[in-house]
């Protein structure tokens, strides 16, 4: 509960900052919506009669100075006068995407369109009656804008508008507008898998797969939730002796009887799927490349560890102390049921845009599993084994020699020998709509 209600103060808290960063973008809206409405009072002037609406195209503004040019503010400009005559009552807004259609089916090119001997070509062939476009340069700590509306018929200026607006208000907008494609409504998709480092008695590989579906309130905050796949496999360990693995395989009880007896450990595996759910905070680095930090919880309910043995030694009677007669069955299959337990994670995802809408990077995690506590252990033949089960001639353990149940390996317990601990790495590919 405390790792879930400080999962819910952080994010309280980015919300809040972020929201602040958005009152700072509404103000740089604000600027170019009284522009754009400074120009359509001009033209109405000049054009005082009403009628249908006038098409009307924003072009990208010429840009000069190098912040300019390496921030391609031309095309922030542009985006920022478009939204400002959306919903003009005077102009019919063209957007870019049909803009370029159009002149792409008149085979027109955009190049030079604002050269009067190319405006009033382009305009008929394309539909466009009025075009506004312009110029951006650098002033100090401000940045210059001089927009002008031109008639496409005639190529006449018919209104112009000259404004400054600081440098790091731009620049900020211009990083807000690079990333609203991420979605309106903040859905996306992860598939990430990584290769985990855990402790085990014998040789492993541990893979982690997530598959979840993302919300982001904003940029910068994504929460997730999930699945997240656990498979790990536990490699044959040759020449390992019964008793290694079972410390009561012991030589008075086995081994005397036959010291060719060999574990025959024919491996292991971990095979679940279990509910996640994370928390995670996006710093953007630049428009192309992000990382993002979080948090996350796998609940492990019903986690069962299965292993295989090509030697099944048996009693013939209750085990009482002493060397007695057993049989060898031809193999022998564990799984051991663990209590639900849940794996904590720290993550790092650097991540780079492939397209406006996906996303390719690392994953990187630390996660800690308390230790893994044994509920039962099935021998299969109807013997099932529980921690601290009283012993009697009907209890399994004195059947099969002496077992316990919390035993894995190497002469000790499942809880210090097998630790869903460490940390792990590898790919991870997101999808936003």
């Amino acid at each position: 509960m405390n790792f879930i209600k400080k999962i819910i103060k952080y994010s309280a808290v980015i919300l809040i900052l972020n929201s602040v960063a958005q009152l700072s973008a509404a103000g740089t809206d604000s600027i170019f919506e009284n522009a754009a409405s400074a120009i359509t009072e001009t033209y109405v002037k000049s054009n005082p009669s009403k009628g249908m609406k006038k098409g009307i195209a924003v072009l990208k503004f010429e840009e000069s100075g190098e912040l300019v040019k390496q921030k391609g503010l031309g095309t922030t400009v542009q985006s920022l006068f478009s939204n400002a005559l959306i919903n003009s009552t005077v102009f019919h807004l063209i957007d870019r995407d049909n803009l370029e259609q159009r002149f792409k089916e008149a085979e027109l090119s955009m190049t030079g369109i604002v050269d009067p001997e190319t405006l009033i070509e382009s305009g008929k062939e394309t539909g466009v009656e009025y075009l506004l476009t312009g110029s951006i340069s650098e002033e100090g700590e401000n940045f210059l804008i001089a927009a002008s509306l031109i008639n496409t018929e005639t190529g006449a200026v018919i209104a112009r508008q000259n404004f400054r607006i600081l440098q790091s208000k731009l620049v900020d907008k211009r990083k807000q507008l690079a990333y609203d494609y991420i979605s309106t409504f903040g859905i996306g998709v992860n598939m990430q898998t990584h290769y985990a480092f855990i402790q085990s008695p014998v040789d492993n590989i541990t893979i982690m797969n997530d598959i979840y579906v993302s919300y982001r309130p904003s940029l910068n905050i994504n929460y997730k939730l999930g699945i997240t796949h656990l498979f790990a496999e536990f490699n044959d360990s040759s020449n390992v002796l019964t008793s290694s693995l079972y410390s009561n395989y012991n030589s008075a009880n086995v081994i005397a009887y036959d010291p060719n007896i060999k574990s025959g450990y024919n491996g292991g595996h971990i095979d679940h799927i279990a509910p996640y759910l994370g928390f995670e905070y996006n710093r953007m680095i630049s428009e192309k490349f992000a990382v993002a930090m979080g948090a996350g919880i796998t609940v492990l309910h019903g986690l069962i560890l299965e292993q295989g043995y090509s030697t099944n030694p048996v009693r013939t009677s209750p085990y009482d102390g002493s060397p007695t007669d057993f049989i060898i069955k031809n193999s022998m299959t564990i799984e051991q049921k663990f209590k639900t337990t849940a794996m904590f994670r720290l993550e790092l995802r650097p991540q780079y845009f492939i397209s406006p809408r996906a996303t390719l990077g690392l994953f990187l995690t630390a996660f800690y599993t308390p230790d893994l506590r044994i509920e039962s252990t099935d021998f299969g033949d109807g013997y099932t084994l529980y921690p601290n089960e009283s012993e009697g001639d009907t209890d399994p353990a004195d059947w099969r020699l002496g077992f316990n149940a919390e035993q894995f390996g190497l002469d000790s317990n499942v809880q210090k020998n097998l630790k869903l601990t460490g940390f792990s790495a590898g790919i991870s590919l997101s999808f936003y709509f």
